[in-house]
Formats: C-alpha cells, sequence, structure tokens
C-alpha cells in the first residue's frame, strides 16, 4: 500500500477486518501487539468498510447456489 498515492480512495470488507482480526487473536502473545497497531494502521488508510446489504446477501446466495453438489468454495470466498 505504500505505492499508493495518498489521494486514492480505499475501501475494504468486512469480512477482510474480520479476517485480520482473526489472525491477530490467533498469534502468539509477543506478536499480538505488533499485528494490532500494524493492522491499526494499515486500516486508517482505507475511507470505510463496505456494508453489507440485502443486494450483497442476495448475490452472494445466487453464487453460492451455482456452486456444484461436491464442488468446495471457502466460507468467505
Amino acid at each position: 500500500m505504500e505505492a499508493l498515492p495518498f489521494d486514492v480512495v480505499l475501501y475494504t470488507s468486512v469480512l477482510s477486518v474480520g479476517e485480520l482480526t482473526l489472525g491477530i487473536h490467533k498469534a502468539s502473545q509477543e506478536h499480538k501487539e505488533k499485528l494490532w497497531q500494524r493492522t491499526q494502521e494499515m486500516l486508517a488508510r482505507f475511507k470505510d468498510i463496505l456494508k453489507v446489504t440485502r443486494q450483497v446477501a442476495d448475490k452472494y446466495g445466487d453464487i453460492v447456489a451455482q456452486v456444484s453438489p461436491g464442488q468446495h468454495i471457502g466460507q468467505n470466498d
């Protein structure tokens, strides 16, 4: 992200923030504080977290419904 100009508007998703937070919780005690600080610094570059709207939820259902039986996709994919 350092290569991006500061006038670029960035957004992230609730899932991305959740995955980062999960990673911090799973880290060893000695690394948690540093990871927390680095994550906060990175997230400060984002303008906002994208909202999960009804339209987004419906699209998710449409995509998952198209997955063939026996085919697996990640829960957050």
